[in-house]
């Protein structure tokens, strides 16, 4: 038999999970795994990520090219990095919209003319 129990702390962003293991046939004979999860870091793992990730495409595609397109695109990816830091879903959700709509004319523009 198992029996688990949860505690959050959101003041420090943690959380601990305790597993309970008993067996079944002789009580005296349990375990008990403890966990504990640091989210704060999980999340600063994965924005840095992301952070990263916008930073080095607007670095690969950031060449002066006159382009309107590509600008407007590059444009649209700061607004979604600034979105997503502010966790505003809505807007988020709205960008990448406009991304996808955007994204096939600024990549066929950027082909090499001898493909």
């Amino acid at each position: 038999m198992a029996i688990a129990s949860i505690n959050k702390y959101t003041e420090s962003e943690t959380m601990t999970r305790n597993i309970f293991v008993v067996d079944a046939g002789n009580p005296n004979n349990f375990t008990t795994v403890t966990n504990t999860f640091d989210h704060s870091k999980i999340n600063e793992r994965i924005h840095g990520d992301i952070t990263a990730k916008f930073e080095k495409f607007q670095q690969k595609f950031s060449e002066s090219t006159g382009d309107a397109d590509r600008a407007h695109f590059l444009d649209l990816l700061q607004q979604l990095q600034d979105a997503h830091k502010n966790g505003d879903t809505d807007a988020v959700n709205s960008i990448k919209d406009q991304l996808k709509d955007l994204k096939q004319t600024v990549f066929l523009s950027m082909k090499s003319p001898h493909l």
